[in-house]
C-alpha cells in the first residue's frame, strides 16, 4: 500500500487573507467578502416552531450575539476557541436578525 499526505487547504477570508482553520479564519479576517460592494449587511433569521422550540432557539441566538466561551478544562485550547459573538464586530461582521418571535402552533396544524 502506498500512502500519501495531501496537505490542508488555506480557506479565503476578508482582505485576501488566508487561513487553514475556518473558526480562526473568520475571527481574524472576517469571511471572504466583507466590506465589499454588495456584501450582506446582516443575517436574517426566520424561526418556525412551537412554542417550546421558537422560544429555545430566540434564547440561543440572544447568548450567541454576546459570545460564548471557549472550553477552559482542556489542554486542546485550539479545537474549543471562545465564539467572539454575532454582531458587526464578530466573525461574520454582520448582526444576525430574528424578527418577533412567534408561536405557529396558534394556526392549527393539518
Amino acid at each position: 500500500m502506498k500512502l500519501s499526505h495531501l496537505p490542508e487547504p488555506e480557506l479565503e477570508f476578508g482582505q485576501a487573507h488566508r487561513h487553514i482553520d475556518i473558526r480562526y479564519g473568520l475571527m481574524d479576517y472576517g469571511p471572504f467578502d466583507a466590506g465589499q460592494t454588495g456584501a450582506p449587511t446582516a443575517v436574517r433569521v426566520g424561526l418556525i416552531g412551537d412554542s417550546e422550540t421558537v422560544e429555545g432557539t430566540g434564547e440561543w441566538l440572544a447568548r450567541c450575539r454576546v459570545g460564548i466561551e471557549g472550553k477552559a478544562d482542556t489542554r486542546l485550547t485550539t479545537l474549543y476557541p471562545p465564539f467572539p459573538g454575532s454582531t458587526e464586530q464578530g466573525p461574520f461582521r454582520v448582526p444576525f436578525i430574528c424578527d418577533e418571535l412567534s408561536d405557529v402552533s396558534a394556526y392549527g396544524s393539518k
